[in-house]
């Protein structure tokens, strides 16, 4: 069976009320044809909605959505926020060196781990501590071009 407007090489139809349905069978076209007749004669294929059961809808999805739409209002108030306060350099610096800090500790700690997970941990610390130490020089650097700056102006 071949719904058209879907199974082409588009996005779709444009409305899902206009979709037509083409059956490359006959005998199944008829034999569908027949059952829509016995069913369209017993029952109707129109189906309403109160009043009550719209409102009940509107407030279930309106209430997700608005309440999608507003915590997604906050996510951007809180990343413009953020973006107000840059840290400074001298604050990017502190919070690098008080992690080398934290993870020499942890180093410290699992100095008589003799496991290979212990192994494992330590290799991946050192490596840590040698980017944070890499990321403190490029910004002390950056700090120096800063001010470099500064004082030529």
């Amino acid at each position: 069976m071949n719904i058209q407007g879907i199974n082409q090489q588009s996005l779709g139809p444009t409305s899902l009320s206009r979709l037509t349905v083409v059956a490359k069978d006959l005998v199944a076209v008829k034999e569908t044809a027949a059952s829509a007749v016995v069913a369209s004669s017993q029952e109707s294929s129109q189906v309403s909605i109160s009043s009550e059961g719209r409102q009940a809808l509107a407030s279930e999805l309106g209430g997700a959505l608005h309440a999608r739409v507003n915590e997604m209002q906050e996510t951007q108030q809180a990343a413009a926020s953020d973006k107000s306060h840059k840290p400074s350099l001298d604050e990017l610096i502190e919070q690098r060196k008080e992690k080398i800090k934290a993870l020499q500790q942890e180093l410290k700690a699992l100095a008589n781990d003799k496991s290979e997970t212990a192994e494992k941990r330590r290799a991946q610390i050192r490596t840590e501590i040698a980017v944070l130490s890499a990321q403190i020089a490029d910004l002390m650097e950056q700090k120096a071009e800063n001010e470099k700056q500064s004082s030529a102006i």
